[in-house]
C-alpha cells in the first residue's frame, strides 16, 4: 500500500478515507492502490468495478515519480544496514539477511533494525520464511510496524489464506473466484 501511504503522508486529510489511486486511460483505467477503507477494492481491478464496490471512493491521480522516490529512500535505508535488497515491485522488496544476524546480535535485533530503518509512516511489515512467497505471505499477516515468521507447517499456514495473496494479476484472481476457489488450500 505504498502509494496510498505516500499520498496520505503528503495530504493528511486523506487519512481514514476510502482512497483509490487508478492509472490508465478511458475504460481501461485500473486500480493501482486503494486504502483499507475502500471496501472491496483491490489493486489490478478495473476502476469501473472498483467504483461499483465503493461508491464513495476518493479518486487520486497517481504520482509514480513521488512513489518511486519514497520507496527509494526506504530501500536505501535498508541497504545502509548492509542487507542485500531486491525490489519485487513498488513497496515490496526481498531482503537477503544471511549472516547479518551476527552483526546485529541475533535475528530479532536485525529485524528490529530493518523495521526502524524504514520511514514510520510506511508502517513496514516483515515476513520471514523459507521462500519469497512464504515470506511475503508472512509479512501480510504481520501487524503494521511488526514482523511475522511462517511456521514450519507451511500447508496448515497457507491453506486457509485467500487466493488474493497470489502474485498474479487481478484478472486471474477474479477467475479463481469465478471457479469458487477462494483459499490457497
Amino acid at each position: 500500500r505504498l502509494p496510498v501511504k505516500a499520498e496520505v503522508q503528503r495530504s493528511p486529510s486523506l487519512g481514514g478515507r476510502p482512497l483509490v489511486i487508478a492509472h490508465g486511460a478511458g475504460s481501461r483505467r485500473v486500480v493501482l492502490d486503494a486504502s483499507t477503507h475502500a471496501q472491496g477494492v483491490n489493486p489490478g481491478m478495473l476502476l469501473s468495478e472498483a467504483l461499483s464496490q465503493c461508491k464513495n471512493a476518493i479518486l487520486v491521480e497517481p504520482d509514480p515519480v513521488y512513489y518511486r522516490s519514497v520507496f527509494g529512500l526506504a530501500l536505501d535505508a535498508i541497504e545502509a544496514l548492509g542487507a542485500d535488497v531486491e525490489e519485487e515491485n513498488l513497496g515490496h522488496a526481498t531482503v537477503q539477511v544471511a549472516g547479518l544476524e551476527l552483526l546485529y546480535g541475533g535475528e530479532d535485533r536485525l529485524i528490529e533494525a530493518l523495521l526502524l530503518a524504514v520511514p514510520r509512516f510506511l508502517a513496514p511489515r516483515i515476513g520471514v520464511g523459507p521462500s519469497k512467497f512464504v515470506a511475503s505471505v508472512a509479512a501480510h499477516q504481520a501487524k503494521p510496524g511488526h514482523s511475522s515468521r511462517a511456521p514450519s507447517d507451511l500447508q496448515a499456514f497457507l491453506d486457509p489464506l485467500p487466493v488474493n495473496l497470489l502474485p498474479v494479476p487481478w484478472q486471474t484472481i477474479a477467475k479463481l473466484h469465478g471457479f469458487g476457489l477462494r483459499t490457497l488450500g
